[in-house]
């Protein structure tokens, strides 16, 4: 800093003494010589200024622009070292450090309990219930009587029906014999006419007595194939007065009473209409509602557990069956079915249920129709 300051000086004072020493002249010279003085003066001191600025501010400067070459005459020689500690440096190589992958994904929803096969029993006309066979709980098997209902009409109809039948029947049988003598009698008068002891027309209508007979029989057994299914419709009428199980199961419901009148669904007196439901208990399910948001998070390979609200203790495990194939409007949801794993013991059709999806990994393949 002394260097630069003392260098300043000197210029300065060379600048002075050349306009102090200047050649008198004319006056005209003199006048001249005067201004050229003044102007080396300004000169002089415009340099040292500028040489004092930049002396106080070179070391304020950052590092890397310090050592960079002036163009001051007063500076110091910059060195090879202090360019190449001017340049820029290559970067350190950074090592990377692996992101964790995010944990994953965890979904709650909330369904149900359902059984996989269950059918309410409705009775198929206005009858009177004869008797019950089974209470709530029982466990059935497929075609075992359930109700039995009185129909008193049907089972009119199908009497009526077995004895129109039975009267055809031996109609049939009388034809039968009608046409056996014919086909005697159209004989003989065949043999007679050919040795001349009948006419040939007492011949012909015994021909025509034996086709009339034939034709008669044909009629008969018509009228007795008809009355046949005439009674096999009464007798399924009748079969329908016994109400079964269609499948093997356990009776969830019983709303039928002995002696109670029952109305054909759908009339003005029928209300529910429902006597009693069977559940099929070996093939349970849960069905439950998730926003529909998260449906791209049940593909294959996804986890879930679920927990009863009956049962808070005893969570168990979940496998995704199917995505029903249209959402609601209403809710904004989305309804999924579970094939349930080793549920608790007692869990029954509608009860409640608390369901966590763990979303898949990356590498699970999207679900296919």
């Amino acid at each position: 800093m002394e260097k630069k300051l003392s260098n300043v000086v000197t210029i300065a004072d060379t600048l002075n003494s050349l306009a102090m020493n200047a050649p008198e002249e004319t006056a005209p010279a003199v006048v001249r010589s005067s201004r050229k003085s003044w102007m080396l003066f300004g000169l002089a001191a415009l340099l040292a200024g500028s040489a004092v600025t930049a002396a106080y501010r070179w070391d304020d400067l950052p590092p890397g622009m310090a050592s960079l070459p002036t163009l001051l005459p007063w500076s110091d020689p910059v060195s090879d070292a202090d360019v190449t500690a001017a340049q820029p440096q290559p970067a350190a190589a950074s090592t990377a450090v692996p992101v964790p992958a995010p944990p994953p994904e965890e979904i709650t929803g909330s369904g149900y309990v359902t059984a996989r096969n269950a059918v309410t029993i409705y009775a198929p006309g206005t009858d009177l219930i004869a008797g019950v066979r089974v209470a709530v709980g029982d466990i059935v098997q497929a075609g075992q009587p359930l109700i039995l209902l009185e129909g008193a009409a049907e089972t009119f109809a199908r009497d009526k029906a077995r004895i129109a039948r039975d009267i055809l029947a031996l109609e049939v049988e009388a034809r039968r014999a009608d046409l056996a003598l014919a086909r005697d009698a159209d004989a003989r008068s065949r043999q007679l006419a050919e040795s001349g002891a009948v006419t040939r027309s007492g011949a012909a209508e015994a021909r025509v007595a034996f086709a009339k007979a034939g034709i008669d029989l044909a009629r008969a057994e018509r009228a007795l194939a008809q009355s046949a299914l005439d009674l096999r419709a009464a007798d399924h009428a009748v079969g329908q007065l016994t109400l079964r199980a269609p499948f093997a199961g356990t009776v969830a419901e019983v709303a039928a009473r002995t002696g109670q009148t029952v109305f054909e669904p759908g009339g003005p007196m029928a209300g529910d209409g429902s006597l009693l439901t069977i559940v099929d208990m070996s093939g349970l399910a849960i069905d439950a509602d998730f926003a529909e948001r998260s449906i791209a998070a049940f593909r294959p390979g996804v986890m879930a557990e679920a927990v009863l609200d009956a049962f808070p203790d005893q969570p168990f495990a979940l496998e995704l069956e199917r995505i029903a194939p249209v959402a609601s409007a209403e809710k904004g949801t989305i309804g999924i079915r579970f094939r349930t794993i080793d549920p608790p013991p007692g869990t029954r059709p509608n009860m409640a249920v608390r369901i966590r999806v763990i979303a898949a990994g990356p590498g699970a393949t999207d679900r296919s129709n």
